[in-house]
């Protein structure tokens, strides 16, 4: 009689179990990345020594990784080869077995590839991130996770094990996920049960990131809200990307493949780039743009909007689904293009969509409108309109300082 693994388990920098087979141990898994902020793949397994010998033991066994889309559970195909093997050794004279494995082995994931991908990211009760991510799986894009940003007033930290989900900010920061799987397979000189495996994430930016959620006026940074009462705090800002995304390499050889990024909120894409004697906020969206490829970051598309963004029902979904279906129908990899697209896209839906605007590596653009919305229901005239040009007409691109 083989002795039999009791559970497999993936530990972070500190031993904190990460992951474990068997059940939930907390909300470690939700934050700790590996090649993030978890630096080494450890791995632990525990022997059930019942009815077998200490002594019976092997003095190592092998180990299999194979990577996989977060929320998809396919089984191995027969006869499939993992992506990755390592040896457990067994700690004398205890009956486990572990392993600390370098990430270099395992670097493949952090280079730009071939594949398109997608991540989302969706505050509470949004609906858009779905309609743009869909379109694009269906069309063979690979996903890079979802996450949801927990509501003002709720812990901070977002997760859910069950469905595969980080952490929404760490999300954020690392620029997409994949799931890091470990099991023992046949033959190893102790029995195993094929669903006896223990995963954890892996850092694997997307090439496109889809956030759907507030943005404030006041301080130009992503929001988190009390439901729908207006009731803001600063969530995220385009300096907290920046460490993350900063840009350190060529684009043929930095870990961040990440390309576009689209903020469906409100504001933050702002600036008065003629100077207008009547602007009603400040350039919040110039320390955005530094997330560009020509700059500081990796981006060759920033999209979202300078004035209000509409909200999910029913023109934040139509938008999302329609930018998705022509990305998937053709657009692809054609960055240049993805400005133009954007701000045609919200033209057609007129007013509501008319603060759409958008970075590039060209410069800024916008649409041309005549006023907005301002203090109760009064109109207020848009920084930027140009009364020689139709309302609804692309602008731009504009020079950056």
């Amino acid at each position: 009689m083989a002795a039999k693994v009791k559970s497999i388990a993936i530990l972070g920098d500190v031993k904190q179990v990460i992951s474990q087979s068997g059940g939930a141990v907390g909300m470690a898994f939700a934050t700790s990345i590996l090649g993030y902020n978890v630096s080494r793949l450890n791995v632990r397994v525990e022997i059930d020594l019942r009815g077998v010998a200490a002594s019976a033991l092997p003095d190592k066994i092998p180990a299999e990784v194979r990577f996989r889309d977060p929320g998809q559970h396919p089984p191995p195909a027969p006869g499939s080869l993992p992506d990755a093997k390592f040896t457990l050794h067994r700690a004398k004279p205890a009956s486990d077995y572990a392993a600390d494995v370098s990430l270099a082995k395992l670097s493949h994931l952090m280079k730009p590839d071939t594949v398109p991908e997608v991540a989302t990211v969706v505050r509470e009760g949004g609906t858009s991130d779905k309609l743009f991510r869909d379109p694009l799986l269906g069309a063979g894009w690979n996903s890079r996770g979802s996450a949801i940003v927990p509501d003002k007033g709720k812990p901070d930290l977002s997760g859910d094990l069950q469905n595969e989900q980080p952490d929404a900010s760490t999300l954020m920061k690392t620029g997409g996920v994949k799931i890091c799987e470990i099991s023992i397979p046949p033959g190893s000189g102790v029995d195993c049960d094929a669903d006896t495996t223990a995963w954890a994430f892996i850092r694997s930016p997307a090439d496109i990131v889809f956030y759907s959620g507030h943005g404030l006026l006041t301080t130009g940074q992503l929001a988190r809200s009390r439901g729908m009462a207006h009731s803001y705090e600063d969530w995220l800002s385009p300096q907290d990307l920046l460490d993350s995304w900063r840009q350190t390499a060529s684009l043929a050889t930095t870990p961040m493949d990440l390309d576009a990024f689209i903020i469906n909120g409100c504001s933050v894409l702002f600036w008065n780039h003629r100077g207008d004697p009547r602007p009603d906020r400040a350039d919040i969206g110039l320390p955005w743009a530094e997330l560009l490829y020509n700059r500081k970051g990796p981006l060759e598309a920033l999209l979202g909007y300078r004035y209000r963004a509409p909200a999910d029902l029913p023109t934040g979904n139509k938008v999302a689904a329609e930018m998705a279906k022509a990305i998937a129908g053709g657009l692809g990899a054609n960055y240049e293009r993805y400005a133009r697209t954007w701000l045609e896209i919200n033209s057609k839906i007129g007013f509501l969509g008319w603060g759409a605007a958008a970075y590039d590596l060209q410069g800024y653009w916008y649409i041309n409108t005549p006023t907005h919305e301002g203090g109760g229901g009064v109109p207020i005239m848009c920084v930027g309109h140009d009364a020689s040009k139709p309302a609804g007409a692309v602008m731009g691109p504009f020079k950056l300082p």
